[in-house]
């Protein structure tokens, strides 16, 4: 591709109180290897040094940087992302998280195999492409080479709808088409993340794929409250897990299914008859006969572990004593 022909790429930031972090992750995203970007940043009202640098670096960079400096507090990351959605205006769409480190590499590999699947799929359809990402702690100390490994999920299977309605946090990796903008939005009340009502709704209207390599570096700390958990086969972790893990589902589980009872009044009369069904069973499984509920868990392909063991495991703690 020729360079004059290169499509630019929109990255929306959302910050608030990260000057920490900011830093490091604004000149990760200034050091990419594709260079036809534009960074669009939009503060909520934060009460640290995060506005000072932001204001600096659009100085420095404004003919990449779009800071959106109105003073004005959306309240939370998900109504700042939306609002950042809204006033996007490019082709294609990354979401950034304050706190993480984007690798050089992050931004072409996403963008290819997006311009990939939308060369089979066309610009009509809503189009989302997720990657891998290393786990590192605070001071970026790597944790694990992969997310995926990590937490011992399958990557290649968090495409389908029944995998997006479980929140399965592929968001902060993702890169959008204009289509699955316009189709999203707006976000309703009650919904739990801008980046995971995204990927739902395009695994109901539009494509999904991914790059199976890792392009960012997904910092875990004490403030971050969507960090990961580390996947583990110790017998006595296992015991532990198992007596937290059903109530913590419980509680989970009664918050996405108000997220897919939301998404099903938006959607549902544009839905078809099979993701209706998806939809209907995830919203009402506790009503559901038990081994009823375990043959519709796998004949909609709800487990999605790299082991078969893990699947078994969670098949029989999740959806069996639920």
């Amino acid at each position: 591709m020729k360079a004059g022909n290169k499509p630019k790429v929109e990255i929306l930031l959302a910050t608030f109180n990260g000057e920490k972090y900011i830093v490091e992750q604004l000149d990760s995203i200034l050091n990419q290897t594709y260079k036809n970007i534009k960074i669009t940043i939009h503060d909520d009202g934060s009460s640290d040094r995060t506005l000072e640098i932001l204001r600096d670096y659009s100085k420095r960079y404004p003919e990449i940087i779009n800071l959106i400096d109105d003073g004005i507090s959306t309240g939370s990351a998900l109504r700042n992302f939306e609002f950042l959605l809204k006033n996007s205006s490019e082709e294609y769409i990354m979401f950034a998280d304050q706190d993480d480190v984007w690798l050089p590499n992050k931004i072409e590999l996403t963008l290819n195999k997006m311009l990939e699947i939308e060369s089979k799929y066309g610009k009509d359809t809503p189009l989302l492409v997720y990657t891998d990402v290393k786990v590192v702690d605070e001071d970026l100390n790597i944790l694990s080479e992969s997310l995926w490994d990590y937490t011992g999920i399958d990557g290649s299977k968090l495409k389908t709808l029944s995998k997006c309605l479980q929140a399965t946090g592929i968001g902060h990796t993702i890169m959008i088409n204009k289509k699955a903008k316009d189709i999203s939005l707006p976000f309703p009340q009650n919904v739990i993340a801008h980046d995971n009502w995204v990927s739902l709704v395009v695994s109901a209207f539009g494509k999904i794929d991914y790059v199976n390599s890792a392009t960012a570096l997904y910092r875990q700390h004490k403030r971050n409250v969507s960090g990961v958990k580390k996947y583990t086969l110790d017998i006595k972790e296992k015991i532990l897990e198992f007596q937290k893990e059903l109530s913590r589902f419980k509680e989970d589980l009664r918050v996405i299914q108000n997220q897919a009872r939301i998404f099903f009044e938006v959607y549902g009369n544009s839905l078809p008859d099979n993701l209706k069904e998806i939809i209907l069973f995830y919203i009402n499984v506790e009503k559901t006969n038990r081994f009823v509920r375990i043959f519709k868990v796998l004949k909609f392909g709800f487990l999605f572990h790299k082991s078969i063991l893990r699947n078994l495991f969670k098949l029989f703690l999740r959806w069996f004593l639920l």
